[in-house]
């Protein structure tokens, strides 16, 4: 299953502009200039302390991060960029662009060592301007509305709702509140639920907590890594349909609209526009004709910096087409060669 999500990532982190690898061995870093196409927070001419931070302190500092975002937005009245709000962050915490930088880019190595958890990816990610920071919104949202139904079916018949709920209840729900993931998608979180409660009770406040690391639930680490995946590959999906519609590396509008009515044909027509017009103009401000044109790669940069996720289940002729797709993995069975218990 692993192998599956890595693929698409492998594709993204290689379309990052900050995408070269330092050695991770190393007591120094070198720093990657002081250009304006490196993020505020990275700036530096030379050698850097190399900072090691600990999974459990950068589970903390992503939290602190985000809290500090949210503080900050709300302040501001408009939702800032995430690389110029880190850039703040620190700066708050360290004050000199030395320190700044040094646990700018010990924050981003610790993200890329700790890739196999959906908390580092997605930061990493949504940090790099590969995700757009609605991701991260969209997946908490997704885990705050499973709480809620979870206490809901414990809640049925009581003064006050279970502390725990039947494993086989649990699964036999699964289908209802998730009815686009793939039959190995359902599996596999079937599977890891039954690994995280071998017996018959699902305790809810366990399924949700965390360790002194800050990992959480095998259930809650697949659930969000899928979630990961399915935006990564809906997005990926879109930029290659794109690139085969262009022309001349230019896209016209009416094709780019063209492209998501195939690709996700029951996304409301107004959401397409106005992603579309997004592409062409991030601040709405002029009038896009279907027949405008635009440099592809500038309409691509620009259609990233809105939230971009399938509205319904994919067209089973798209992935029968799609034959670079992940390969889906070879078994879901549990270890005993059996398949997972409900």
């Amino acid at each position: 299953e692993v192998s599956k999500y890595r693929a698409v990532f492998d594709k993204m982190e290689q379309d990052s502009p900050l995408a070269q690898q330092q050695p991770l061995n190393s007591n120094f870093v070198m720093g990657l200039g002081t250009g304006s196409a490196v993020p505020k927070y990275l700036r530096w001419h030379g050698k850097l302390n190399r900072r090691y931070i600990r999974k459990a302190d950068l589970e903390q500092i992503i939290k602190d991060f985000w809290k500090y975002k949210q503080a900050a937005d709300a302040k501001s009245g408009k939702r800032s960029g995430v690389q110029d709000t880190m850039y703040h962050f620190l700066k708050m915490r360290y004050g000199v662009q030395g320190a700044i930088a040094e646990h700018g880019y010990g924050i981003r190595d610790a993200c890329l060592q700790h890739l196999h958890d959906a908390d580092a990816e997605v930061f990493y990610l949504i940090l790099e301007g590969q995700l757009d920071e609605q991701v991260w919104h969209d997946q908490a949202e997704i885990l705050d509305t499973l709480r809620e139904q979870l206490i809901s079916l414990a809640s049925k018949g009581r003064k006050k709702p279970a502390a725990a709920l039947k494993r086989k209840v649990i699964i036999e729900n699964l289908p209802k509140w998730f009815p686009t993931k793939t039959e190995s998608d359902m599996m596999y979180l079937k599977l890891t639920l039954s690994q995280d409660f071998p017996g018959n009770d699902v305790n809810i406040a366990e399924l949700f907590s965390e360790d002194a690391e800050g990992n959480q639930k095998q259930f809650i680490e697949a659930l969000r890594d899928q979630f990961i995946f399915e935006t990564k590959s809906y997005i990926t999906e879109i930029q290659e349909a794109m690139y085969k519609a262009s022309e001349d590396g230019r896209i016209q509008c009416n094709k780019a609209t063209a492209v998501f009515n195939t690709i996700d044909p029951t996304k409301p027509a107004e959401e397409v526009d106005r992603i579309v017009q997004i592409g062409f103009d991030p601040t709405l401000s002029t009038h896009v004709s279907p027949l405008s044109v635009l440099e592809l790669d500038v309409f691509l940069t620009n259609m990233k910096s809105t939230t971009l996720k399938r509205s319904g289940e994919r067209p089973a002729d798209s992935e029968a087409e799609d034959s670079g797709a992940p390969a889906e993995p070879a078994s879901t069975a549990s270890p005993g060669g059996e398949a997972p218990p409900a």
